[in-house]
């Protein structure tokens, strides 16, 4: 859905897209962030997009870049929010109004779904469901793989030294 255009002036430090409520039970809000103004020889910056309640950036924010083809970026801290009515907005930082200043507009189309997050459950997990199996390499040998900070890493294992031995 769309929530807003918005054209980025030269004086904008915040900039309010649109009005955007989740359902009680939504913990997760994806956002897509596409820029419609003209391309151009320079690389934008990103803008700081997020969805603000009467107590704040509830999912946070986070780092947006302007695309001409569009990219999804999620809004979720791990828990629900307190209240479930707010507004999509952004930050441009100060490389984009530079640029804005010199003539050349930012223009952005913000989409937004929202969602609950689901956890994986046992029988489900890397150790002993079908997931498992995207573990393993062709001759059946297990990788090793471990969790850090909620996110799963698969870990480089060195090959074992094959010693060749010379014919003289």
């Amino acid at each position: 859905m769309t929530v807003g255009n918005v054209t980025v002036s030269p004086n904008d430090s915040r900039v309010v897209v649109g009005d955007l409520s989740i359902d009680d039970d939504y913990d997760t809000i994806w956002v897509r962030v596409t820029q419609t103004s003209p391309s151009g020889p320079w690389p934008w910056s990103f803008v700081i997009i997020g969805w603000e309640t009467a107590f704040g950036y509830e999912l946070g924010t986070v780092k947006a870049y302007a695309e001409r083809e569009g990219e999804v970026f999620t809004l979720r801290t791990g828990r629900p929010p307190v209240e479930f009515t707010g507004s999509i907005t952004l930050e441009p930082r100060s490389f984009n109004l530079q640029w804005v200043k010199n003539g050349y507009p930012l223009s952005l189309r913000v989409d937004c779904s929202s969602g609950k997050s689901v956890p994986i459950e046992g029988g489900d997990t890397f150790g002993d469901g079908p997931s498992a199996w995207s573990f393993r390499d062709l001759s059946s040998t297990v990788l090793d793989w471990g969790f850090q900070d909620g996110q799963s890493y698969v870990n480089p294992i060195k090959p074992p030294k094959i010693r060749i031995p010379r014919f003289q």
